[in-house]
């Protein structure tokens, strides 16, 4: 449940830029603030719920003032802000890398070889983010909105999946005698990790 109120935020938010429906402007935050505090909401904590009401009045607010599409701009941006910034701070000397980290806190000590691969790994994401975090204000710039959501909304989301299969696939292929998890428990692994306190 979680897993689809995050991948429903990019379908709403380029919705919503293409047709500036107020109430498409609505889901698409409460769909991506549902998925960050789904465990808490889970859980029945007040605060979390506080928190939900109170960012509801605000975009309820913001889409009848016409003011929807600043919610989509800060938060596509603010989110590939912050995933560059915990994979980058991460490679960090004295900081275990995030790919690494992830893999001991599941699976336990890593080889020497599997933890240079996934510093490496860890490198491709933080790139592939800093890439991501300047196209958008570029496009933001100097492009329209419908160029704009279909890079930070379509085109990111693709490039996003794509990495993270074909890493997948490259990791079982050069290392055939590690004791891989299937695609289906791989992403669990990865949906289930606080990044933020790796």
């Amino acid at each position: 449940m979680q897993f689809l109120l995050i991948i429903c935020y990019p379908v709403f938010a380029h919705l919503a830029v293409m047709t500036q429906v107020p109430m498409l402007h609505m889901l698409a935050i409460l769909s991506l603030s549902s998925g960050i505090l789904f465990k808490w909401l889970c859980n029945g904590q007040i605060l979390p719920w506080g928190l939900l009401c109170l960012i509801s009045l605000s975009v309820a607010m913001l889409s009848y003032l016409n003011m929807g599409d600043i919610l989509i701009y800060a938060s596509s941006m603010i989110i590939l802000i912050l995933l560059f910034i915990v994979f980058f701070h991460s490679l960090f000397p004295g900081h275990t890398p995030l790919v690494t980290d992830i893999g001991e806190k599941t699976r336990g000590p890593l080889t020497e070889a599997m933890r240079h691969y996934t510093r490496t790994v860890t490198i491709v994401w933080a790139s592939l983010f800093g890439v991501m975090v300047t196209w958008s204000i570029l496009l933001a710039w100097l492009g329209s909105p419908s160029l704009w959501s279909l890079f930070s909304n379509v085109i990111n989301y693709i490039l996003v999946g794509s990495v993270f299969l074909g890493e997948f696939l490259f990791r079982k292929w050069h290392f055939p005698d590690h004791d891989h998890p299937n695609f289906f428990q791989y992403i669990r692994i990865v949906i289930q990790a606080n990044i933020g306190k790796a």
